[in-house]
């Protein structure tokens, strides 16, 4: 009787073992689940994007004069011949096989999430979508690059740095590049540039070679404010459009902002604007270092867009929107 009654308790014991296994195994298991998850949300927004039936509502004025001169000289038909040869047929295809055997290319399974974040914006701007490709880099970035077919690129670190919304702006800017065929553009003016170095004459060379330098670099910056507005339009928010320049800027995430404080964009215009209140002669260095960027200072590029933002052109664009849902991962 007494082993028959050490048998039961054995079973019992055994059974109870099994069970509190099986619950902390379950428990492991939805621990898994929800760590996969944690701090992250999938949001439906709503994008209200202006219909833009032309380019020059978005691009400054001097932009539209050069991108009218480069789309003006395209149409020549030994011209556009030349231009499909070269970069269709030989340079653009250099660049692409490079990117290929060194970056990841997104698509539809791969960074699926990324593949249609690019394909919204692209269908909101009325392009075509490029091919992406992801770069392992430290710094921030992204860029088009080739004339035929672009390709966009884009940095690791710049995923890590912005949130979906953020990088759907950057995402916007790039496009617009494409949409203003501004990589052509920038490569005849370089390519003109070059033929620079046929004229003989040293003294003449390097005086016209550095006007032309100079008349680029300011086309270029303007190239820039343009495809600002494209990227503003796309998320519809000025706000959001300077706090991503300034994230590039910084180098500050969400998460370090959480722990060191948000950034308040009145006080940094406040900091941008100090320059131009300054001494000619304590500014001399500065306006040197912007008239050889091919980049506007960020401060001039926040108050460049909330100045387009208030401005009657862009009200106008406002006017005719279509709604566009995309899906995007918000960070709790």
């Amino acid at each position: 009787m007494e082993s028959r009654s050490q048998m039961k308790v054995y079973k019992y014991l055994f059974i109870m073992l099994f069970a509190l296994f099986f619950v902390a195994a379950c428990g492991e298991n939805n621990s898994g689940e929800d760590s996969s998850n944690h701090g992250v949300a999938q949001k439906t927004f709503i994008l209200e994007v202006p219909k833009i039936s032309h380019n020059s509502s978005l691009q400054t004025d001097l932009d539209i004069e050069l991108t009218g001169h480069v789309n003006e000289l395209s149409t020549n038909k030994y011209v556009d011949k030349v231009i499909k040869l070269y970069y269709g047929q030989w340079k653009d295809q250099l660049s692409y096989n490079d990117l290929a055997v060194q970056k990841v290319r997104v698509t539809k399974k791969n960074y699926k999430g990324l593949y249609t974040l690019v394909k919204t914006a692209a269908d909101a701007l009325e392009v075509k979508m490029p091919d992406v490709f992801i770069a392992y880099a430290d710094q921030p970035s992204a860029y088009i690059t080739n004339v035929i077919q672009p390709v966009l690129v884009i940095h690791s670190s710049l995923l890590e740095l912005l949130n979906q919304k953020e990088l759907l702006y950057v995402i916007g800017h790039e496009l617009g590049h494409i949409r203003f065929k501004h990589m052509l553009s920038m490569e005849i003016v370089s390519t003109t540039y070059l033929a620079l170095n046929l004229i003989p004459t040293d003294f003449l060379r390097n005086a016209i070679g550095n006007i032309a330098a100079l008349s680029f670099l300011k086309w270029s910056r303007e190239a820039e404010i343009s495809a600002d507005r494209a990227g503003l339009v796309l998320v519809g928010s000025k706000e959001v459009a300077a706090k991503t320049l300034i994230k590039l800027m910084s180098g500050m995430s969400d998460d370090l902002m959480k722990i060191h404080g948000e950034v308040d964009i009145k006080e940094f215009r406040i900091q941008s604007k100090k320059i131009e209140q300054a001494f000619i002669l304590k500014k001399i260095n500065v306006l040197l270092t912007q008239v050889t960027s091919t980049h506007p200072f960020i401060g001039s590029r926040i108050e460049a867009l909330y100045n387009f933002s208030d401005s009657a052109k862009y009200v106008a664009l406002l006017s005719n929107t279509k709604k566009i849902p995309i899906e995007l991962v918000i960070r709790k």
